[in-house]
């Protein structure tokens, strides 16, 4: 009983966190503050990947470990 309770608390949790992550990433940019424009040709990895939501975060992210020592030098 205690399990059954357990799985659909968890549940019930996956559910919201995922229908607020989908209502945030899926808004579009005109509904709320100022939405800056890069300039052409200055992208950097943003460029390089998907138009999306998954892609920005994964431009942004690779964008912070290229930048930072730590990261760079336990390349070498």
């Amino acid at each position: 009983m205690r399990l059954a309770i357990a799985a659909a608390a968890c549940g019930a949790a996956a559910a919201v966190t995922r229908a607020a992550l989908i209502s945030i990433t899926e808004r579009s940019p005109g509904t709320g503050g100022s939405v800056k424009h890069a300039r052409q040709g200055r992208l950097g990895l943003l460029g390089r990947f998907p138009a999306t939501p998954a892609g920005a975060v994964a431009a942004r992210q690779l964008t912070y470990w290229f930048k930072d020592p730590a990261t760079v030098r336990g390349w070498s």
